[in-house]
């Protein structure tokens, strides 16, 4: 039993020093985080500019409708940042490296995710207060923006799990981005991140009612500022996470593993 403790805290202290090593390259290359939140912000006021006289959303101003949508854009990119990511430590020798250590395997995976979610943290953060120049507000209490934050970051940690599987399987940054890109953009276009359900194809109401998207979005919504079916949302936002999860969680395990095995 103590053995199996201190195994476990060797390795949440690999973890956290892994997780560390890459905040330190973020704050050392604060360009990565400013470039993280930019892009999030220019596809924000894109799409409010673009589709806000053409999208009418009843009982709620189109714009504010578009917010909690670009969060999940921006988680949905981070899942693709830990795939390059991943793949890049493989081709640097970061893993070779960390296999000369009396250290746990599973800290190089654990860490990065961690950090990822950390710093998505930051980005949405930096999201929302400049959501507030197009009229975003949290209209609910602290307890349901931080229960909505909390889906998000969930969400987020379960698409890094994906990316994670992309990453170690690609092999190379360039296909480990071309394979992310692959999937993101479906994932979140074929949802109601950003028109509600009843401007979508009637073919495609069916996939977009159970899409993980439009699960997260709306939950957010409900929590967020009161719209929508919030109770639904939150019940399936934490089925597709603990589903994502259950696949893809001893799915990147694996694949890490055999990659340090080489």
């Amino acid at each position: 039993m103590i053995s199996a403790m201190t195994a476990t805290g060797w390795a949440v202290r690999d973890g956290w020093i892994v997780m560390d090593r890459h905040l330190r390259h973020v704050r050392r290359v604060p360009q990565i985080l400013f470039f993280s939140t930019v892009q999030p912000v220019v596809f924000l006021f894109l799409l409010a500019a673009v589709f806000g006289r053409a999208v009418q959303v009843p009982g709620i101003e189109y714009a504010v409708f578009l917010v909690p949508g670009v969060f999940v854009q921006s988680m949905s990119f981070s899942g693709a940042s830990t795939s390059v990511g991943l793949a890049e430590d493989m081709r640097g020798g970061f893993i070779d490296r960390y296999r000369s250590l009396p250290m746990s395997r599973s800290a190089v995976l654990v860490g990065r995710i961690a950090a990822d979610a950390v710093r998505n943290l930051l980005v949405v953060i930096g999201l929302a207060a400049v959501a507030h120049l197009i009229g975003f507000r949290f209209e609910t209490g602290p307890l349901e923006v931080l229960a909505g934050l909390a889906m998000l970051l969930l969400f987020g940690l379960s698409l890094s799990c994906v990316g994670a599987c992309i990453g170690l399987a690609a092999r190379t940054p360039e296909a480990a981005h071309m394979a992310s890109t692959i999937w993101i953009f479906p994932l979140v276009y074929t949802s109601t991140a950003f028109v509600p359900m009843e401007l979508l194809p009637e073919w495609l109401r069916v996939w977009a009612g159970y899409s993980p998207v439009t699960a997260v979005v709306g939950a957010m919504r409900g929590l967020f500022f009161g719209y929508g079916d919030t109770t639904g949302s939150l019940i399936l936002t934490l089925s597709w996470s603990a589903l994502i999860g259950l696949v893809c969680v001893p799915l990147a395990v694996r694949l890490f593993n055999r990659a340090a095995s080489r």
